[in-house]
C-alpha cells in the first residue's frame, strides 16, 4: 500500500462466493491493524509465502475457507501480538503455533477441533468457541499463560504443561447431559491460579467424574458463583467436596449467587465468625477454614433456627 496505511478496518457486503483479498492487504510493511468483516462471502486467505507485519488482527462474522488460517497464522503473521475471532464460520479445525502471540479471543465460533500452541501467551478468552459442535476437543501449550477466561460447554481438554504463571481464572462451564468428556486435566492445568471464579454449572460435572477434592496449591480468592439452571438443583455434597480443596493460602472466599433461587443454602449454615467459616451438611463433616480472612455471602436464604451470624455479609 502506497499511502502507508497502518490501521484497516474492512466490513464488506459482498453476494455468495469465495474472495481472495488483494495480497498488499496482508504484505504491507505499514499495517499493523487489520479488522475484516464479510458478510455472506467467503474468505480465502493468501499462501503463506511471506512475511506479514500485522500485529493485531481481528475477524468477525467471515467464513473462512477451511485449512488456510492455521497456516497462515504460524508461517506469515510472525509479528502477531492480538489475534481476535468473533463468529467465525467454514472452519471445522484450527491448528497454529505462534512465537509472538500475546492476547487471544475466540468468541462465537463452531470450531470442533482447537490445537494452540502458543509460548508467550498471556491471557486467553474462550467465549462459546465451540458453539453448536457435536464433537469438541482444546489442546493448549501456553505454559506462560497469566489469565484464563473460559465459558461455554466443557471439552476434551488437553494441556501441553502446567500454567505455572497463571494467576486469573474464570471457569463457566457446562455439560449437556449426553456428553461424556474426559474432564481430568482441567484443574491440574490451573493449580497454581492465585485468583479463580468458577460457577456450579462447571463444579456439577467435575464431581460426577471424580474430579473432585482437588487441592489447589496458590489460591488467594475464590468467587464462588451459583446459577441453576431451571432443570437443575445444587447439591450441597459437590459444594463441599470442591471447597475441601481450599488451600491454606485462601484470604478471600467470596460466595454470591444470581436472581436464581440458590435452593442448597436451605439445606445447610454458613457461619462467619472471628476468621472462621463453619459449613454444616450430614453427608460431609465440618470444614474450617480458620485462616480465611474475608468471607462474602450475597443475597442466600437461611433456614429460621440458623443464627444471627449466618446473614449476609463481610467476615471480620
Amino acid at each position: 500500500m502506497e499511502c502507508h496505511v497502518d490501521d484497516l478496518n474492512l466490513s464488506l457486503y459482498v453476494a455468495s462466493g469465495t474472495y481472495l483479498l488483494p495480497s498488499d492487504v496482508f504484505w504491507c510493511e505499514s499495517l499493523k491493524n487489520l479488522k475484516l468483516c464479510m458478510w455472506r462471502g467467503k474468505l480465502e486467505l493468501p499462501t503463506p509465502y511471506g512475511v506479514s507485519y500485522i500485529k493485531r488482527l481481528h475477524l468477525t462474522h467471515t467464513e473462512v475457507v477451511e485449512g488456510s488460517l492455521g497456516e497462515w497464522i504460524s508461517y506469515a503473521l510472525r509479528s502477531l501480538e492480538e489475534l481476535r475471532f468473533e463468529e467465525i464460520s467454514g472452519l471445522k479445525m484450527l491448528k497454529f503455533s505462534s512465537s509472538s502471540l500475546l492476547n487471544l479471543t475466540i468468541r462465537n465460533c463452531n470450531f470442533e477441533n482447537l490445537d494452540i500452541s502458543v509460548r508467550l501467551l498471556q491471557t486467553m478468552n474462550l467465549n462459546n468457541a465451540f458453539y453448536g459442535a457435536t464433537s469438541k476437543s482444546l489442546t493448549l501449550h501456553a505454559p506462560n499463560l497469566v489469565n484464563l477466561y473460559w465459558t461455554g460447554t466443557f471439552t476434551e481438554s488437553y494441556f501441553g504443561e502446567k500454567m505455572a504463571s497463571l494467576q486469573s481464572s474464570y471457569l463457566s462451564l457446562w455439560r449437556y447431559k449426553q456428553e461424556s468428556w474426559n474432564l481430568s486435566s482441567l484443574l491440574p492445568s490451573i493449580a497454581q491460579t492465585s485468583h479463580l471464579e468458577i460457577s456450579w454449572d462447571t463444579i456439577k460435572p467435575l464431581y460426577e467424574s471424580g474430579c473432585l477434592p482437588f487441592m489447589f496449591q496458590n489460591l488467594k480468592t475464590l468467587d464462588l458463583i451459583l446459577r441453576v439452571r431451571s432443570d437443575d438443583v445444587i447439591v450441597p455434597a459437590m459444594i463441599a467436596s470442591f471447597l475441601q480443596g481450599l488451600p491454606s493460602s485462601l484470604k478471600k472466599l467470596h460466595i454470591r449467587q444470581t436472581s436464581l433461587p440458590c435452593l442448597w443454602l436451605e439445606e445447610q449454615v454458613f457461619v462467619s465468625n472471628q476468621r472462621v467459616i463453619v459449613m454444616k451438611d450430614e453427608r460431609w463433616p465440618n470444614l474450617k477454614f480458620t485462616w480465611v480472612k474475608k468471607l462474602f455471602i450475597d443475597h442466600v436464604t437461611l433456614r429460621k433456627n440458623s443464627a444471627p451470624e449466618a446473614s449476609s455479609g463481610e467476615g471480620n
